[in-house]
């Protein structure tokens, strides 16, 4: 006898953007909402850059070519933030010509590590990462 064996990973569905979040809707109806300070790249990019995003696999992850940020379901669900140094993150910016460090930030990219876990606490504690299980939701006519 056979069975059906459910997918035990979400797939992406959708991806949209506020101006301090994006927001990445699954198959499962979940919606996760994830700052763009965990995503320096994503941050930093124009909204045009932002809106060129394509799946890839099955789902499985989220690609923007223009920006070369790469980021899993998995990782999302997981609440990984960027693992994107510095030193790797100045030298991407920098070969930005139509775009500048400050754009969407107001702040210099060059901050320590302290300065990074300092602004990382900052947006938890304001933007309280949130997953939205529209199951739960009651069904109005």
């Amino acid at each position: 006898m056979t069975s059906l064996i459910p997918k035990s990973d979400p797939s992406v569905v959708d991806v949209n953007f506020t101006d301090e979040m994006f927001l990445v809707t699954l198959d499962d109806n979940r919606v996760l909402q994830i700052p763009l300070a965990w995503y320096p790249r994503l941050l930093h990019g124009s909204s045009s850059e932002r809106q060129n995003w394509q799946l890839l696999g099955d789902g499985d992850g989220i690609e923007w070519t223009d920006l070369d940020e790469h980021i899993s379901v998995e990782g999302l669900i997981a609440k990984r933030r960027s693992g994107e140094s510095n030193r790797s993150l100045n030298r991407w910016l920098a070969n930005r010509p139509a775009h500048t460090p400050t754009e969407h930030t107001g702040n210099p990219v060059d901050s320590t590590a302290a300065d990074q876990e300092q602004q990382f606490q900052h947006v938890k504690a304001e933007l309280a990462l949130e997953v939205t299980d529209f199951r739960k939701r009651p069904i109005t006519p």
